[in-house]
Order: structure tokens, then C-alpha cells, then sequence
């Protein structure tokens, strides 16, 4: 049995915290982000509004990133951010689709 890995195309900010993501698979969904900005530490650095705009889609779609690829300030997984934007759509069924 095949299984089709997931990667990431595109990233789009939608609000200081709150990133649209799509997938290889036509899903597109939001993820929040604030719980994370809000602990600080590793993830102090997306405080600030302007470094928040620097995401960056990693070149396997493995992941997003801030900073410089293959030296992360801070970085988020495929699969874990495909998990918060699909318990997000479970809230707000409005928050994904499929495709445009």
C-alpha cells in the first residue's frame, strides 16, 4: 500500500500569528500560531509583526521556517501544522478547502 507523503506549497500570512497554508493534496487551512508566539523562548522572535511576515516554505516542503534554511530560528513540521489547521476546521468548518 502506497501512502502519499505530505509537503507544503505555499504559505500566506493571513494575520500577525495566523498563517493559510497549502498542502500537495489541494487542502489549504489556517493555523494559529498565538499559544506558541505566547510562550516566548524558541519562539520569541514571531513576536515581532515584521520577522512574522519572513515565513518561508523549506525547498522539500517539509516544513516552515524562520531565519536561514538549514539554520532555523524557529521551524514547524508538514504533518504538525497539517494537524492544528485540520483540528482548527473542526471548530471552524469554514477555515479549510479544498483546492480554490
Amino acid at each position: 500500500m502506497k501512502t502519499h507523503v505530505l509537503h507544503i506549497t505555499f504559505v500566506q500570512i493571513v494575520a500577525h500569528g495566523v498563517l493559510k497554508i497549502t498542502w500537495d493534496d489541494d487542502y489549504q487551512g489556517l493555523v494559529d500560531l498565538h499559544s506558541f508566539i505566547a510562550r516566548g523562548k524558541v519562539f520569541a522572535p514571531l513576536q515581532n509583526p515584521e520577522y512574522f511576515k519572513a515565513v518561508r516554505v523549506d525547498r522539500y516542503g517539509h516544513s516552515i521556517y524562520w531565519g536561514e534554511e538549514d539554520n532555523e530560528d524557529v521551524d514547524f513540521s508538514c504533518d504538525g501544522l497539517r494537524e492544528m489547521a485540520e483540528e482548527h476546521a473542526k471548530f471552524h468548518p469554514d477555515a479549510k478547502t479544498r483546492g480554490d
